[in-house]
């Protein structure tokens, strides 16, 4: 059990061990990083690490975002040779204070372009850097058409995942369930299937599957309501062998973020972060 904390501050991430969940995702921002050829700033990220060592959170690093200099958009890959060479560079600064480590967040091109341009090279780089790392992905946003998506991912890129990681929205956290686990009935064939269907029918095992982005917008269901629904899909994650994580999204309200945070703006806890307390203690 844990939470999107993006870029934290170490008080933002006192507040997430508050809540006594176990890991934390992290926005490694390869634009935050590498900001020039010849320069690097690891800084933010080393000192986020460090905390989350001193606060007993796991933490799990998202690569994704290329810097402009490299002469593309940030939601597009860099060029190979750079990509290569900042999955080099990472793995082998962090191998030693990292495990799990996500491919791309929401990468909107082509499956192929995912595995071949992205997933593939950095498995095999960070495998051989260190073989206690656990590659995370594809991160994948449930938008239309993802089921394919999937599929070509799992078929073409399975071997490289040691942990499968999508994300889900829905109205209610029984939706968010039913898009996870709810198999079609014979006669459904209009509908989608959910990701589980879509992994059984794939050679990906029992290895893990997260929900890494889940949750709900307290500026539309109110505070209580934000809980309400969080309680629906948190109680049934931890309740079940298929999937076996959850983070959600995320720590801190924004001010245009419709309220998925977990604490206020004032940094005051909410209904959804006393329902994560309650769930997580028995994990502690």
């Amino acid at each position: 059990l844990g939470c999107n904390v993006h870029q934290a501050s170490a008080q933002a991430l006192n507040l997430a061990a508050s809540l006594g969940i176990s890991i934390v995702r992290i926005d490694a921002n390869i634009a935050d990083l590498w900001v020039a050829p010849e320069q690097w700033a690891w800084t933010w990220l080393d000192e986020m690490l460090a905390t989350c060592r001193t606060l007993q959170l796991t933490p799990y690093a998202t690569m994704t975002q290329s810097p402009r200099w490299q002469g593309v958009e940030p939601g597009q890959p860099p060029p190979l040779d750079l990509w290569v060479q900042f999955c080099e560079t990472f793995a082998r600064r962090y191998a030693d204070q990292l495990t799990f480590v996500g491919v791309w967040n929401e990468f909107q091109g082509s499956a192929a372009e995912y595995v071949s341009r992205l997933l593939r090279p950095m498995a095999d780089i960070f495998r051989r850097v260190d073989a206690g790392y656990r590659i995370c992905g594809p991160e994948m946003e449930m938008r239309q058409g993802w089921p394919q998506w999937l599929r070509t991912i799992l078929r073409d890129g399975g071997d490289c995942l040691d942990v499968l990681t999508v994300h889900c929205y829905e109205d209610t956290g029984a939706q968010v369930w039913d898009k996870l686990t709810k198999p079609r009935r014979w006669w459904e064939v209009w509908k989608d299937p959910s990701v589980l269907e879509v992994i059984k029918a794939s050679c990906y095992g029992d290895r893990p599957v997260w929900l890494t982005e889940v949750g709900f917008r307290s500026d539309r269901l109110g505070e209580e309501g934000q809980a309400t629904q969080a309680d629906q899909i948190l109680e049934r994650v931890l309740g079940s062998e298929k999937i076996s994580g959850l983070l959600w999204f995320q720590l801190l309200d924004e001010s245009s973020d419709g309220g998925h945070g977990v604490f206020r703006l004032n940094e005051t806890i909410k209904p959804v972060g006393q329902v994560i307390q309650r769930l997580a203690l028995p994990l502690a």
